[in-house]
């Protein structure tokens, strides 16, 4: 059960907040305002309950020719297609030896789910020059029945030229050199620099907003994750699903690790994030790279409101961590459900300092991010989050989140 809560004000008066809840203030047509009282007033509608309509995900799960890994990559890729189903998505398979251009690409358009198995050729590399004709994309056979030890480069320019997924599409690049960091198996394992440009790079065609993937998730070695099962459960971000442990933790890189992960911002994709989870000795083979704070309802195609237990606004304030403590550094996401003439502001105040406002960047559609390292100072009590937005033809639009501050 849901209650669409509105709050009418004049001059200044603020709604009054609730912790961890987000109550949308707004200034109301003239015509509105004149009808009721001259002083701020609460509406409170009657309560009604959402069903959020969400057709089965749709995945599509390509092994390319990999030379002597294509059978190991063919039983994986026929693994994630079974754990998928299973998982209650719907499924399209697209395996080597007819996993040509041809094929692929009229599969994966409006795709919630890509899986790639296969070659990856990446950037930097011992392979000059910086092109995306080929690099930054999939390894595919030329012509069906091609052998195993042959492919074609479908790069970076061809997926944004060629696809266009569903809204908040996951892709998931799997045992491909240079997408995660590593580079081949025969190369020394990469500098930081160099593993996060491969993966940003790697990540930037997909995460473009034409061809609109929400989050490009990557791994050089075999994960014992069932992904499929992690998407379908709900309130879970993108980064959560991505630090899900290995089922078989013998089994080196095979799962979340965490002892020295690395958090970025994208050159490449303005606002995304880059998370790295590189291991001591074996480099780094897993990483994720875009919208971290998407979580899994958004990307069903959930009411987010209601994936988050929130009243249905046209505003709201999304937090990585809901009990942040002095120092920590925090994103929030700023979602809106209406196009915004700019990005908008947020405004933060901690117990006991001045409050200051910081800007946010776009991701995609109409959401987007900021990352602050909270003040060491101050004092335990209520962290005040403002956000203010300017929608496209509208009244500016206000959304207070109150959050414990330790």
């Amino acid at each position: 059960m849901h209650q669409l809560l509105v709050r009418l004000r004049r001059g200044t008066d603020r709604p009054q907040a609730r912790s961890g809840r987000q109550w949308l203030a707004t200034f109301m047509a003239a015509s509105f305002v004149a009808t009721v009282a001259a002083s701020a007033m609460t509406v409170t509608l009657p309560a009604v309950e959402v069903h959020a309509a969400v057709a089965k995900p749709r995945a599509v799960i390509i092994v390319g020719p990999s030379a002597s890994s294509t059978a190991d990559f063919l039983r994986e890729g026929e693994l994630f297609a079974d754990q998928a189903q299973a998982a209650g998505m719907s499924v399209t398979r697209i395996f080597h030896p007819r996993a040509t251009w041809a094929r692929v690409r009229p599969a994966i358009q409006d795709a919630n789910l890509v899986v790639y198995f296969g070659h990856g050729n990446g950037w930097p590399s011992a392979y000059a020059p910086f092109q995306e004709n080929t690099k930054n994309g999939f390894g595919l056979n030329g012509y069906e029945g091609a052998p195993a030890g042959s492919h074609v480069y479908y790069g970076g320019n061809v997926i944004r030229d060629q696809v266009r997924l569903a809204d908040d599409a996951v892709v998931i690049l799997y045992r491909s050199c240079y997408s995660a960091g590593n580079g081949e198996d025969s190369q020394p394992v990469p500098s930081k620099s160099v593993a996060i440009d491969r993966v940003d790079n790697f990540a930037a065609s997909f995460l473009h907003r034409d061809v609109g993937a929400g989050v490009v998730m990557a791994y050089r070695t075999k994960q014992w994750v069932d992904f499929a099962a992690q998407l379908m459960r709900p309130r879970r971000s993108m980064d959560d699903v991505f630090k899900t442990p290995s089922a078989q933790p013998g089994w080196r890189m095979s799962g979340w690790m965490g002892t020295s992960d690395v958090y970025v911002d994208s050159d490449r994709t303005k606002g995304a994030r880059q998370h790295l989870d590189p291991h001591a000795s074996g480099g780094y083979s897993r990483a994720i790279t875009g919208d971290l704070g998407l979580t899994t309802d958004e990307w069903r195609g959930a009411d987010p409101s209601s994936a988050n237990d929130e009243p249905t606004e046209e505003l709201w304030i999304k937090t990585s961590d809901e009990t942040p403590g002095r120092g920590q550094t925090v994103t929030f996401r700023v979602v809106s459900t209406q196009p915004l003439t700019s990005s908008p502001t947020l405004r933060i105040k901690q117990p006991g300092l001045t409050a200051y406002t910081v800007s946010t960047s776009w991701i995609r559609l109409e959401r987007y991010t900021t990352t602050v390292r909270l003040a060491a100072g101050g004092t335990a009590g209520t962290l005040q989050l403002t956000a203010l937005a300017d929608p496209v033809g509208g009244e500016q639009a206000e959304v207070l989140l109150e959050l414990p501050l330790h």
